[in-house]
């Protein structure tokens, strides 16, 4: 059995998964309207990516390696080794979902 890999619903999925992390996280620090209102448009994003939409991709393409730079230039900083959190994990995948679902798309157009 072949499957599939469908990065439009690995993209969507880490967007929502996300979504959902930072609702609850900022639920439990007290600050529950910002989490809702951030969180919420990860979700939305998310759906969008289901939709295959590209403008939501490219934005999220964009968005998402500005944050996965900061990152890097953060851990850089750090003084006492690497100590990553949920965050960057968080980051890191969607940087590099974004990623692999630009070559997808790129490798579409070329067998049309």
């Amino acid at each position: 059995m072949k499957i599939k890999r469908d990065w439009w619903l690995a993209n969507s999925l880490i967007n929502i998964l996300s979504g959902i992390i930072f609702i609850v996280a900022r639920s439990i620090a007290g600050m529950a309207v910002g989490g809702l209102i951030i969180g919420a448009i990860n979700i939305l994003i998310g759906i969008a990516l289901l939709q295959k939409s590209k403008i939501v991709f490219w934005i999220v393409f964009i968005v998402s390696g500005y944050s996965f730079i900061q990152e890097l230039l953060r851990l850089s900083k750090q003084i006492g080794g690497f100590n990553p959190t949920l965050g960057t994990g968080l980051i890191v995948l969607n940087f590099v979902f974004a990623v692999m679902l630009w070559q997808q798309i790129k490798n579409e157009k070329v067998k049309k």
